[in-house]
């Protein structure tokens, strides 16, 4: 598995750039995207908790607490926190099965909180889970047990950025329009382009793989509803092209998998109205 993606930083720059700021857009007080009328939920158990702990002094690199769901400032505070601790001591970093971690990549949870923000706050989330999740790829290679935890990071990550196109092209109307306006288009070609490799490189072990395939392929299974729609025709089919690759995935999350990425599945209007433009950029890139 490829263990960085810059372009994942580029494409939501980018889009944070070119998306528009309208007065209903303006961003809201950062408290609102935290839920003050019910408990805070649970971090979902999606895969089965390793015995890692939780280090003691999180707090003091400023980690939020992990008992509420956390808002977009509390992700920002997480990034830096994870920034201070792997530059002291990567084996400090929270690990799966630690209640930090599993409210930190908890995909129900950012996907609530993501519908909540305007877009510019929507593309720094994107920006700051793409850092939390460069810094656990960064390590793999030489910690390979980080593996499982930048795996559950890519998850939540296209949690997240799948959902920036619902702010800029969330209609054929909208994504037609962008041909008037070729930065914004040229970003949002770019910006899809990246979720397609992000899910193929989620596919890819890494050389040092210490993981079942079928663990990779579940992580996907959680959020192959938010990205499959972003995904060109030809694109489902070579995903499932590495399907066959995994061994020891579940059969529920399998056949998730093949429904996202069957042929009529449903598809993002971003896809749609622009597919000629997307095949363009998509051949532009091969040769570089």
């Amino acid at each position: 598995m490829t263990l960085e993606q810059p372009l994942l930083f580029v494409t939501a720059l980018a889009l944070l750039a070119c998306t528009p700021a309208p007065e209903q857009a303006k961003p809201k007080d950062e408290q609102a995207s935290k839920p003050t009328s019910k408990p805070a939920s649970k971090p979902e158990p999606k895969e089965p908790a390793s015995k890692a702990t939780e280090p003691s002094d999180l707090a003091s690199f400023g980690m939020p607490a992990a008992d509420a769901d956390w808002s977009n400032a509390d992700y920002t505070a997480a990034r830096e926190a994870v920034t201070a601790i792997a530059k002291q001591d990567s084996k400090l970093l929270p690990r799966d099965g630690s209640p930090t971690f599993a409210r930190m990549a908890d995909v129900t949870h950012l996907r609530t909180l993501a519908g909540s923000l305007a877009p510019e706050q929507l593309a720094g989330l994107s920006l700051t889970l793409g850092t939390i999740h460069m810094i656990y790829g960064d390590r793999v290679a030489k910690q390979p047990e980080l593996e499982r935890e930048h795996l559950m990071l890519s998850a939540a990550l296209l949690a997240v950025t799948t959902k920036l196109p619902l702010t800029t092209a969330a209609t054929e109307a909208d994504a037609i329009a962008l041909r008037s306006e070729a930065s914004r288009l040229k970003g949002m070609l770019r910006f899809r382009h990246g979720i397609y490799e992000m899910v193929a490189d989620l596919l890819e072990p890494a050389p040092n793989s210490v993981l079942a395939r079928g663990v990779a392929c579940e992580q996907l299974a959680r959020v192959i509803d938010d990205a499959a729609p972003l995904l060109l025709e030809e694109e489902r089919l070579s995903v499932r092209e590495q399907l066959k690759g995994c061994e020891g995935a579940s059969a529920e999350s399998l056949a998730q998998l093949e429904r996202a990425l069957a042929s009529e599945a449903p598809t993002a209007a971003l896809v749609s109205a622009l597919v000629a433009e997307h095949r363009e950029f998509k051949a532009t890139q091969a040769k570089q």
